[in-house]
């Protein structure tokens, strides 16, 4: 119902450890691309004593949501190459969001899983409920890069299959659900291949969708090119506690379908 201009979704606490960050990630337009993983979105981490911006990813947003004027519905557009790298949300922006944030975990007592949008400068709070995979902290003052400690807001996936025995990252993307992870590696580019899925085996895919659950649930291991922490494919992986990097960009390209575990980790 609102024509946004930009929007996304906001977590007041970390949604795997329950760490004191607020995780934002934005896109243009309408939030859905954001929510359902179509495109990978400006992912921030922020310290909300402050409002400081502690790490920010400034996304190539290839595909934007929009409400098509003649027909009503929500239609897919590619972003301008202008925009496609350009910071969707200000310093301004955040600061507003952040309080936002702070008032409606403030209001349900509780860590909140936040959908917002902007038009014309105004900030719309679409939604807020509790975040549900949220855990305790766990006592760590470090992240790694390869999806094994919670917390870490990038992750590699790893080929473990060279002579030297160094590991050598394939892609690089954000880490949606902690863990680690080897197995058979399972390309799914159309849904008919998920009955070559079998239990253990990583999915690499384009993004996820409702249908790909099943799958998902026996799954080692979940890469997708596209989506953020906020993504179906993050969620979802949280819930399950399956291991997941997503945003990878080019996955589905590089990685190569069944590799023998344990020649692919993450």
């Amino acid at each position: 119902m609102v024509d946004a201009e930009k929007s996304g979704v906001m977590f007041t606490r970390h949604p795997s450890t329950g760490g004191q960050q607020i995780i934002v990630e934005a896109a243009w337009r309408l939030g859905e691309a954001v929510v359902s993983g179509t495109v990978s979105p400006d992912h921030y981490v922020i310290d909300p004593e402050t409002a400081a911006v502690v790490e920010a990813t400034i996304a190539d947003k290839k595909q934007q949501m929009v409400k098509d004027t003649e027909t009503g519905q929500t239609a897919i557009q590619s972003v301008p190459d202008t925009d496609r790298t350009t910071q969707v949300i200000t310093d301004a922006e955040i600061e507003r969001l952040v309080e936002l944030g702070q008032r409606v975990e403030t209001h349900y007592d509780s860590p909140q899983n936040v959908e917002w949008a902007i038009l014309n400068g105004e900030v719309f709070m679409l939604q807020s409920r509790p975040i549900t995979t949220i855990s305790e902290p766990e006592e760590t003052d470090h992240a790694t890069a390869n999806g094994g400690c919670a917390g870490a807001a990038s992750a590699d996936t790893m080929d473990r299959s060279s002579d030297d025995g160094v590991d050598d990252v394939l892609v690089r993307g954000v880490s949606a659900s902690p863990g680690t992870g080897s197995g058979a590696v399972r390309i799914i580019k159309k849904l008919d291949h998920l009955d070559q899925v079998t239990e253990g085996d990583i999915i690499v895919s384009k993004m996820t969708m409702p249908d790909m659950v099943p799958a998902m649930k026996g799954a080692g291991a979940i890469v997708t090119d596209e989506g953020g922490m906020t993504s179906h494919a993050s969620i979802v992986s949280r819930e399950m506690g399956v291991p997941a990097v997503v945003g990878t960009r080019d996955a589905t390209q590089v990685i190569e379908t069944g590799r023998p575990s344990p020649s692919t980790v993450i």
